[in-house]
């Protein structure tokens, strides 16, 4: 029996806080790979198969802290090249989209695909009605 190969991903949070939304985005999403994919291991970066961001939208654009680590990991050899990737965030009105898209945009230039569907966008701060108290 050939044994399952193992996809290696490299989690980056766009965001330096150590409480963000996007952190425990990405936490969730290790628990739930670690959980329910087998062979998913989170490696470091340049070893990576598949990347996962975690992008909070900074005026209309990715955090600064992300380009940067985005542009230092692109220089030779570099590490993004023919990669797949991943987008999720949470924020205001948009949820983060217009972060979204900037990445993307980055990532013809560095030559890393992501993935199109599905999107994930997510209201940080208005919680969803399932979740809130019904007062009488």
């Amino acid at each position: 029996m050939a044994t399952q190969p193992v996809i290696k991903v490299a989690g980056l949070c766009g965001s330096l806080r150590e409480v963000s939304w996007h952190r425990g985005l990405l936490h969730a999403a290790m628990e739930i790979c670690k959980d329910s994919i087998k062979g998913i291991e989170f490696e470091k970066l340049k070893r990576l198969i598949v990347s996962f961001f975690a992008s909070p939208e900074y005026n209309y654009s990715v955090t600064a802290p992300l380009k940067n680590a985005i542009d230092w990991a692109s220089r030779p050899p570099n590490v993004w090249a023919d990669k797949a990737a991943a987008i999720v965030s949470a924020g205001g009105n948009f949820g983060g989209g217009r972060s979204h898209y900037h990445l993307r945009q980055i990532g013809i230039f560095i030559d890393l695909h992501f993935i199109n569907k599905p999107e994930l966008f997510g209201w940080a701060f208005e919680s969803p009605p399932k979740f809130e108290v019904m007062v009488c």
